[in-house]
C-alpha cells in the first residue's frame, strides 16, 4: 500500500476531514431549534412523570378509600360490606363512562391503535385536545379505582401524547409544532416516556417506541427517545422515593451469583414462557370473541349507550373481587400491589392470600383471565398492562 505524504505547510487530508466534522457537529449543537428540542424534551419527561405519579396516587385514593369505608361496614355487618363494596363498582364506573362521554369521547379504549395512525400520517379528531387528556386522567383513575382489572400503560401512552401536544402550542415550541418531521419525533417521545414512567424501562419504552413505527423508524429519533426515556422514569422513580431492594427502587440491581441457576429452573421457566404463550392467545381468542359478540347484537338497546355494560361488568368484578370473610384480599387491591407480592422472597400473607394460597391462586389467575378480557371493551380508558 503507497502512501502520499501530506501537504508541506499544511494540514493533512485526515485532520481536515476530523476539523470539517467537529465544527458541522458544533454548528448542530449550537442551533437555536436544536436547544428548544432538548429543552421542550426535558419538559415533556418531568411533566409526564408527575402524571403518573399523579394517576397514581389518585388511584391509591379511591382504592384506599373505599377499602377504609368497606372495612368499616364490615365491623357493623358483612352485607352492609358487601352492599357497599358491590354497588360503588358501578357508580365509579358509569362516572367514568360520562366524564369520558361529556368531555372526550377520543379518550376511550387504550390510545395506541390511534397513535399508530397519528404515527403513521392519519390525522385523528380532538385525540390529542386538553379535554381529552382530563377524560382520559380522571376516567382511568375512576375506572381503576372501581376495581376493574385494567391496565393503564396504553391509556398512559396516549396522557403523554396529549401532554406532547399541549407543550408544542406554547409559542416558545411553535416552530416544532409547524415542522411535521419533528412534531412526529416529538410523538414517538411521548409514548416512550409514557412506557418508562410507567414501568421504569427507558430501555423498554425505545424498543416500544421502535414497535409503535415499525414501518418506518427515524434514527435521527433514537437519543431524543432516549433522552425523554431517561428521564421520565428516573424522575418518576424518585418522585415514589422508594430505594433500596424492591421493584420499585430507584437503582435496583439484583443479579444471581455465578453457578448459582440451576438447568432445572431454566427448564421450568421455558415451560412457563411456553404456558404463557398459549395462555395469551386463548386471552387475545376471547377477547376478539367478546368484541365480534358485541358488534353482531349492536342494535340491542342494551349497547346502545355505555351505561348498561358498565353496570353488568362492573357488579361482576366486585362480586368477584369482594373480600369475603376467610379468603384473601388481593383482589381487592391496587394493580401491581399483587404482582410485586407474589415477586417478594417472603412467604405468602394468609391475609391477602388466605389459608390456602395455590387454590386462591388458581381463583385469581382465571377471575383475572376472563374479568379482564370484557373489562377493556368498556367505553371508557383502559389499558392491558397493568
Amino acid at each position: 500500500m503507497i502512501t502520499y505524504p501530506a501537504t508541506a505547510g499544511g494540514p493533512s487530508r485526515r485532520s481536515r476531514v476530523r476539523r470539517n466534522l467537529q465544527q458541522k457537529i458544533w454548528r448542530w449543537a449550537t442551533r437555536p431549534s436544536n436547544h428548544y428540542t432538548w429543552l421542550y424534551l426535558l419538559l415533556l419527561g418531568i411533566l409526564a412523570s408527575l402524571a403518573a405519579y399523579g394517576m397514581d396516587k389518585g388511584i391509591e385514593l379511591i382504592l384506599f378509600v373505599r377499602n377504609q369505608i368497606t372495612s368499616a361496614c364490615m365491623n357493623l355487618h358483612v352485607t352492609l360490606a358487601f352492599l357497599f363494596y358491590v354497588l360503588s363498582a358501578p357508580a365509579l364506573t358509569c362516572l367514568a363512562c360520562y366524564v369520558t362521554k361529556r368531555l372526550g369521547p377520543a379518550a376511550a379504549g387504550s390510545g395506541i391503535p390511534e397513535m399508530k395512525a397519528v404515527l403513521s400520517g392519519v390525522s385523528v379528531h380532538n385525540l390529542l385536545t386538553g379535554k381529552t387528556f382530563v377524560a382520559k386522567v380522571v376516567g382511568l383513575c375512576l375506572a381503576l379505582g372501581a376495581g376493574l382489572p385494567i391496565g393503564k400503560e396504553g391509556p398512559f401512552i396516549h396522557t403523554s401524547s396529549c401532554i406532547a401536544n399541549l407543550l408544542m402550542s406554547r409559542p416558545l415550541f411553535k416552530n416544532i409544532q409547524k415542522n411535521t418531521e419533528q412534531k412526529m419525533q416529538m410523538y414517538t417521545a411521548a409514548c416512550v416516556a409514557g412506557v418508562a414512567c410507567n414501568f421504569g424501562a427507558p430501555v423498554g419504552g425505545v424498543l416500544f417506541g421502535i414497535e409503535v413505527t415499525a414501518m418506518y423508524y427515524n434514527m435521527r429519533n433514537y437519543w431524543k427517545c432516549f433522552y425523554a426515556a431517561i428521564l421520565g422514569g428516573l424522575v418518576f422513580r424518585t418522585l415514589l422515593n422508594q430505594v433500596g431492594d424492591h421493584p420499585h427502587a430507584l437503582l435496583y440491581v439484583k443479579f444471581p451469583a455465578l453457578g448459582s441457576v440451576d438447568v432445572l429452573e431454566i427448564l421450568v421457566f421455558a415451560v412457563f414462557g411456553a404456558g404463557m404463550g398459549i395462555t395469551s392467545y386463548w386471552f387475545i381468542r376471547l377477547n376478539k370473541n367478546v368484541a365480534l359478540w358485541r358488534m353482531r347484537h349492536s342494535k340491542w338497546s342494551f349497547f346502545k349507550t355505555p351505561y348498561p355494560q358498565s353496570i353488568v361488568v362492573a357488579l361482576a368484578v366486585s362480586i368477584f373481587c369482594f373480600p369475603y370473610p376467610g379468603t384473601g384480599t388481593a383482589l381487592s387491591e391496587a394493580p401491581g400491589a399483587e404482582i410485586i407480592s407474589l415477586l417478594s422472597s417472603r412467604d405468602l400473607d394468609p391475609a391477602r392470600w388466605s389459608v390456602s394460597p395455590i387454590l386462591y391462586l388458581c381463583f385469581f389467575t382465571l377471575a383475572k383471565f376472563l374479568l379482564t378480557a370484557v373489562s377493556i371493551l368498556m367505553p371508557h380508558a383502559a389499558g392491558v398492562f397493568a
